[in-house]
């Protein structure tokens, strides 16, 4: 049952990384023979151990959450022997940390990143030209690292005269985005001719908050300024920066951004 609803997840076009989560929250779960009362004893003994964190806690609880209520809907029996409530009881008590504060950049230091980034020797695969675009890419999309390596060659599309690109389903359901035209001549020889034919046009995941950050060392940019950082999913932040600068109506900006509410934004 829980390849058919991996499967399901496949088919749904949900990111890469929440199937391989799922799939490992699921089958660490199917054999260990989880009660209701236990699954409350192991998830706080793993988290006062450190071994996760609030959040990790959380999205595995919400994972396993999902799970239960597509084995519901379809009249299956599942192999993790928890209800749902539990499940529920339990998630919603956890407190979830706030996120940390971040910041954009100015217009000038933007370009002297992704110039410096060009510039600079091949990390991790990508060369200083394939990073500057990914930055590029990520602040005029405003897509999160993991979309990102969830995107494949078929999800650009051009659609009365213009490109656009289509989200899969992660933390905000999937959008069709809209590519300015410049943008994609820079994606286009970097990722999507390149790695036309693998599966995932851009071969990055986890790395991408690493290279952010050795290339703002090297443009000499903070990492962290008056306790507000720039990571990669400050690349969000950029772009919201960005539209708000050109007088963009906030409602906009949230759909940009695939916020659910306005107060996300």
């Amino acid at each position: 049952m829980i390849e058919k609803y991996l499967e399901w997840m496949r088919v749904r076009r949900c990111v890469h990384a929440s199937i391989a989560s799922a799939r490992r929250i699921l089958f660490m779960w199917r054999g260990s023979g989880l009660s209701g009362p236990s699954l409350i004893d192991s998830v706080a003994q793993r988290m006062a151990c450190g071994r996760w964190s609030n959040a990790t806690a959380a999205s595995y609880l919400s994972q396993l959450a999902t799970y239960l209520r597509f084995c519901d809907a379809l009249g299956y029996e599942t192999e993790v022997p928890v209800k749902i409530n539990q499940v529920e009881y339990v998630r919603r008590s956890i407190k979830r940390p706030t996120g940390p504060a971040r910041r954009s950049l100015s217009v000038e230091q933007f370009e002297h990143l992704l110039n410096t980034a060009y510039l600079s020797v091949a990390r991790c695969s990508l060369s200083g030209e394939q990073r500057a675009a990914l930055y590029l890419f990520a602040a005029r999309t405003g897509l999160r690292a993991s979309e990102i390596a969830s995107l494949r060659s078929s999800d650009f599309r051009r659609y009365q005269g213009r490109w656009w690109v289509e989200t899969p389903a992660g933390k905000s359901p999937p959008a069709r985005l809209p590519l300015a035209a410049a943008t994609y001549s820079v994606i286009w020889p970097t990722f999507l001719l390149k790695y036309a034919t693998r599966e995932f046009v851009f071969p990055v995941g986890k790395q991408a908050a690493r290279l952010l950050r050795r290339d703002l060392a090297a443009a000499g940019i903070p990492y962290k300024v008056n306790g507000r950082k720039f990571d990669f999913h400050a690349l969000r932040v950029q772009m919201a920066c960005d539209l708000r600068d050109g007088w963009c109506p906030k409602r906009l900006i949230q759909i940009m951004l695939r916020h659910r509410t306005s107060r996300a934004t």
